[in-house]
């Protein structure tokens, strides 16, 4: 995982020394799903059979007029070096990387049932408050939950389910 997160670094200081982090992240993210969705395309560039010049070849052919000169040269650089595989841990790393520089940070939100618009606005300004960063929240619907929210945010765990109420009541309740 560090050298993927070498590469995305580079491009990345680059991308910012330039003023275009989010070109570069837009292209880069269309060459990672291009990839993801195309399964023989991409145990195509994953065989070590199919020479690196092939690789580059077809890559730049494929994506030479649809992704910055930049983003093109860095997919020919990890297909020379024979990292194919690193390319969606690269882009993922970008995109960290990004977020972080802008000050936005991802949480995972579980609820028993869907959020209104206004309990989602009022979690996300709680969030940023506790953060102090800008929170997109990606949300998700856990029934064993019974009531109330848990947020996960990077490690970090905030328990505020009926749940995990219930199951501290129990522990405190067994010690006691």
């Amino acid at each position: 995982m560090m050298v993927a997160k070498r590469y995305a670094k580079a491009m990345f200081e680059l991308a910012l020394e330039q003023g275009r982090l989010d070109e570069i992240a837009a292209d880069l993210t269309k060459v990672r799903d291009s990839i993801a969705e195309n399964a023989p395309w991409r145990e195509w560039l994953a065989n070590p059979q199919v020479s690196a010049q092939d690789k580059q070849s077809a890559v730049h052919q494929l994506y030479g007029e649809k992704v910055s000169s930049e983003v093109l040269h860095l997919l020919l650089i990890l297909l020379k070096n024979r990292r194919a595989l690193l390319i969606h841990q690269v882009v993922n790393s970008y995109m960290e990387m990004l977020d972080e520089h802008k000050g936005v940070v991802h949480a995972q939100v579980s609820s028993a049932f869907p959020l209104t618009e206004a309990e989602e606005e009022h979690l996300a300004a709680s969030l940023k408050e506790m953060t102090g960063k800008t929170v997109v929240l990606h949300k998700e619907i856990d029934p064993e939950l019974i009531g109330g929210v848990l947020v996960r945010i990077g490690d970090r765990l905030y328990d505020g389910s009926v749940r995990g109420y219930l199951q501290r009541m129990e522990k405190q309740l067994v010690t006691a």
